[in-house]
């Protein structure tokens, strides 16, 4: 990361004169940190105890005894991925069921214990006779021992502990780093300092450190760090110009004393400090606000503040679900150069703003590396608007002095409904039969069956319940903040109310799920509304632009563009007429697709839609199914990836569910690429075993029946050569059955369906944007549980089957209350 920064200017060479630098994004004259004398890090794990009796069912006696491992989830109803407990050498099961208790042989943990269920004439258990292995406490324990090599890019990183990420550096005992800096006037450095605790138990745990501060050869202060918290400190420098600083750890124990430096910043107590807030609520819809034409007063707070703002109001976001829209909107750029690219909060951090984000979404967790350049990153599941504005008040209150940036994060909207008590029935009166107060989408779909018209609009009842609820706590926290603050309210995506036949997000490219609120309030800014299409993708370079710092500092080669001009009332034709490319579903397949001068073109599972915004707002009118050309549409979003997007032969099996499907494709001539498609669930698997000549060897496994699916393109031209193509699965007394001559109109239509037993291939024609860049990868063992709570992740039990291919929906758009 730290080569990236350092390309990008964001990890610079020297800390020049300013009011303020990050030294955690400064390139340090020096890092030393010696060596670890430890052993490699163990891969089991004694439960040493002690063992405490925490209940007893039908006989069978439930013992707790200390977690030895510090794991990430946030829920434990199912066994975390590759953690496995041990009596000896034989496996126990895992069982969190409560109704369970009873059953003997079985464990179950949570972050802090581990507990195991024993019958009586076992007798009580002793320490060791349970041993632990789970492989990621293991790497983390081993990445806190420095084994030689680069100390630099060792000891720059984040750290977590319990719910909350810091960035900084890790500076064992015996460790020192020091910097070059253009101290300014009146400056101080702040930081805050603690000891991580170890990854594992064993071993035991730090007394404490002590970190010298230097500045040039001299002590300025000397502090003391301890094991498991962070303790804020400040130290003024005295003096002015280049000068050396240097932050150097000493006490005995360098195996155990990890002292961890979270964002120490030199700034000056001079220079006013500025503050930029960012509003993120979860999951709402534009047109459910009173500021886009909503008639409920769903928000009335945000209504009357809005009125000083810059509103936007054709804003769109990049995908149907937070991971790579909140991407996008942190760097400026497509989600799939995530790798790659700086984001807003690490180039504040570079020029010394103190930055935060508290956040509730799983996706928005250290574990899918979106920590990565906050300073402090606190993450929890399913916190309440009221708690969430209490952390970011909070850290603004600690950082009153210095520039600082706090994203705070609204996760209410989203399934399942919480609204406090006193919003209850605000609007929502009788729960629907079968439907208990908290639900989830595969809860919402089985209740739909039978009861979509009483069930729509008791959905959006909850909805605005908890919107009114934010609405109070969000205004709330608005109030108390300084005129000159720059506040950002903005949502990742929208939500589905049956719109188009289904419920929440993550599956489609409607606009119900793209269009999204953008509100700014700046000092630089009066207000207006501003009708120009704009996307997520704008947000960074604009804010950057309101600081008045330069928008190349997050790197070269932006998507997005600042949108300060369109804010200032400048008109700027060449926003109207942008590209904008859409995609990147959850599950039900590739989609993807482009908009550009109010025509929206969609490419899903084979079947391409375009569709006429301006006469046609809720796209219930497919004008590619009339014969309308979609080769603009395509077009757009060639230009708006910067990629080719090509005619492909698109290889889509079913089958039986954790069955392993071989099949082979013969495309005379060759092949000019193949690849397998995105799942960022992971619940299906597919692999190019091969290429050999005219043939292609395809291998899927899936939890379901759908699996992934596989493009093709061929060598020679792809409607020459269709009616040569043969496709077999792989078996006893298998043939290959050639695909049918069909032109590519767009429709879908069935090239060809092998079947063999419980096995069916189906192969269609697809038009889609060759793949580049990084992968979305929306699935994470170690948070599973939390996945499968929020409705993204599910039970194979529970699992809906995809629709679009033969034999299933159709795939055309459906009016409200369709079936």
């Amino acid at each position: 990361m730290l080569g990236l920064l350092t390309a990008l200017g964001l990890f610079v060479a020297e800390a020049h004169a300013a009011d303020a630098v990050g030294l955690d994004f400064t390139a340090p004259l020096r890092v030393v940190v010696p060596e670890s004398k430890a052993g490699p890090a163990p891969e089991r794990f004694a439960l040493s105890g002690p063992f405490r009796l925490v209940g007893a069912v039908d006989g069978v006696r439930t013992y707790e005894a200390p977690n030895p491992v510090r794991p990430r989830a946030l829920f434990y109803e199912r066994q975390p991925l590759e953690m496995e407990l041990y009596k000896g050498e034989r496996r126990l099961a895992y069982d969190a069921d409560p109704q369970n208790r009873g059953v003997a042989g079985a464990w179950e943990v949570n972050a802090n214990s581990v507990m195991v269920r024993i019958r009586p004439e076992t007798g009580h258990p002793q320490p060791g006779q349970y041993t632990l292995v789970y492989r990621p406490a293991t790497e983390r324990e081993e990445g806190l021992r420095f084994r030689g090599g680069d100390a630099v890019a060792w000891s720059f990183r984040s750290a977590q502990v319990d719910d909350v990420s810091r960035h900084g550096l890790l500076l064992p005992s015996g460790s020192e780093a020091a910097w070059s800096v253009d101290v300014p006037e009146a400056a101080e450095l702040r930081f805050e300092g603690g000891i991580l605790p170890p990854e594992v138990a064993e071993g035991g745990s730090s007394d404490g450190a002590s970190v010298d501060v230097l500045v040039d050869d001299h002590v300025a202060t000397t502090v003391r760090v301890r094991t498991g918290s962070f303790a804020p400190f400040k130290v003024a420098l005295g003096v002015t110009g280049a000068h050396t600083i240097t932050l150097r750890t000493r006490d005995t124990d360098t195996s155990l004393d990890h002292v961890f430096i979270a964002s120490p910043t030199v700034y000056s107590t001079a220079a006013k400090p500025r503050k930029m807030i960012l509003a993120f609520i979860d999951t709402l819809r534009r047109d459910h606000l009173p500021t886009y034409g909503y008639d409920r007063a769903s928000a009335p707070e945000l209504d009357e503040w809005a009125k000083d703002a810059v509103v936007f109001d054709d804003a769109r976001t990049i995908a149907p679900w937070t991971l790579p829209s909140t991407r996008t909107l942190w760097t400026g750029r497509q989600p799939e150069s995530w790798s790659t690219s700086a984001t807003l909060q690490e180039a504040l951090r570079a020029r010394g703003w103190a930055t935060g984000a508290f956040v509730g979404n799983v996706y928005l967790s250290s574990n899918f590396d979106m920590d990565r350049g906050w300073g402090e990153h606190g993450c929890l599941n399913w916190p309440g608007a009221e708690y969430e504005t209490f952390r970011a008040r909070d850290f603004l209150r600690r950082h009153a002095n210095n520039d600082a940036l706090v994203l705070v994060h609204f996760m209410d909207l989203h399934l399942p409904y919480k609204e406090p008590a006193r919003y209850r029935h605000l609007w929502a009166k009788a729960d629907p039969n079968g439907l208990e107060p908290m639900f989830n989408r595969q809860i919402l779909m089985r209740v739909a069956l039978h009861q979509r018209e009483l069930l729509r609009p008791y959905l959006m009842d909850r909805y605005d319940q908890n919107l009114r609820y934010v609405d109070d706590q969000l205004s709330r926290f608005l109030r108390e903040q300084d005129k000159d603050t720059t506040v950002v309210v903005f949502a990742d995506h929208g939500e589905e109310f049956f719109d188009h036949g289904d419920v929440e997000h993550g599956h489609t490219l409607y606009d119900e799920l793209l269009r999204v609120p953008l509100l700014i309030k700046s000092p630089e800014l009066t207000a207006r509304r501003v009708e120009t299409p704009v996307t997520l993708m704008d947000v960074a370079p604009t804010l950057m632009e309101l600081l008045g710092l330069p928008t190349d500092a997050l790197g070269p080669d932006m998507d997005g563009r600042s949108l300060v001009g369109l804010a200032k009332g400048t008109p700027d034709d060449t926003f109207s007429h942008r590209a904008l490319a859409i995609g990147r579903v959850l599950y039900g397949g590739v989609q993807w697709g482009s908009l550009r001068d109010r025509m929206k073109y969609l490419t899903i599972r084979g079947r391409e839609q375009l569709y006429d915004l301006n006469a046609d707002p809720r796209e219930l009118k497919d004008l590619a199914a009339d014969g309308a050309d979609v080769s603009g549409g395509r077009q757009a979003l060639a230009e708006a990836l910067d990629r080719p997007v090509v005619q492909a032969l698109r290889i889509s099996p079913t089958g039986r569910a954790n069955a392993e499907i071989l099949i082979d494709v013969q495309v005379p001539g060759g092949v000019e690429e193949a690849w397998v498609g995105d799942d960022p669930t992971s619940v299906t698997l597919a692999e190019i075993r091969g290429i050999d000549g005219d043939f292609v060897h395809l291998a899927f496994e899936s939890k379901l029946k759908e699996h992934r699916e596989v493009f093709i393109v061929p060598n020679r031209p792809a409607e020459d050569v269709v009616g040569e193509v043969a496709v077999k699965i792989v078996g006893k007394m298998s043939v290959f059955e050639r695909l049918k001559a069909l032109p590519h109109d767009g429709s879908g239509a069935s090239l060809s369906r092998v079947r063999a037993g419980a096995t069916a291939v189906g192969v269609t024609w697809a038009v889609i944007p060759v793949p580049e860049g990084d992968a979305l990868i929306g699935a994470d063992g170690e948070l599973s549980g939390a996945l499968e709570a929020l409705g993204y992740a599910q039970p194979v039990s529970d699992a809906q089957p995809q629709q679009g291919d033969e034999g299933d929906d159709d795939g055309k758009p459906k009016e409200e209350g369709s079936e």
